[in-house]
């Protein structure tokens, strides 16, 4: 009633972009769903493919073998793990990267001394970054669908003219959120676990 009366005196009502889709009767609302559907399934399985083409090549090619299967020390090959699972979340959808991590990277973060259970929730963190970089940044087009177009023109307008930190706000800062979780996940549990100064937050998990 509130949104009607707010209607009435000509003022604009937040519409989301699912209500500016519905349709007046069943067949056309099950074909406009079913369309979409489409759409999306389509545009996924085309991913899945071009990330399945990506693991087989680099599975092939043997070149992860170029990296050393243990390094010098447990930091050096933490970060190498964490930038190669940003890189395969920037360009693989999930199940491909994670056959692709389970053959060729987890060996090599259990041979030097990485948990399982600790490398692989670095895995998620790592490939949640990757999804909301370029070239793919699934993660900001599903954004983008729910949201809508419309929302994300009327943002882009209020926000023209500003510092270059408020137009792309909505890019850069889920990618600084996620850059200081990946750090906390990747290398918070080695400072614990290897630095004596943390040795007392460890006790409190004992």
């Amino acid at each position: 009633m509130a949104s009607q009366a707010l209607a009435a005196e000509g003022e604009e009502v937040y519409q989301p972009a699912y209500a500016a889709q519905r349709q007046k009767t069943a067949i056309k609302a099950i074909d406009a769903a079913t369309t979409e559907t489409i759409e999306h399934v389509g545009s996924y399985i085309s991913l899945m493919l071009f990330t399945q083409l990506i693991g087989g090549v680099v599975e092939r090619s043997e070149v992860m073998t170029l990296a050393p299967q243990v390094f010098p020390n447990v930091w050096m090959a933490m970060g190498f793990l964490v930038v190669a699972k940003v890189i395969l979340g920037m360009v693989m959808e999930p199940m491909g990267a994670i056959l692709l991590v389970s053959s060729t990277l987890a060996p090599m973060a259990y041979a030097n001394g990485i948990e399982p259970v600790h490398f692989w929730m670095m895995v998620l963190v790592a490939f949640e970054l990757g999804y909301l970089l370029p070239p793919v940044a699934i993660n900001q087009l599903l954004t983008r669908q729910v949201v809508g177009e419309a929302e994300i023109d009327k943002s882009d307008a209020e926000v023209a003219g500003q510092t270059f930190y408020r137009r792309y706000e909505r890019w850069i800062l889920p990618c600084i959120v996620m850059s200081i979780s990946l750090g906390i996940v990747a290398f918070g549990p080695l400072l614990v676990q290897r630095v004596a100064f943390f040795h007392p937050i460890a006790k409190l998990f004992i």
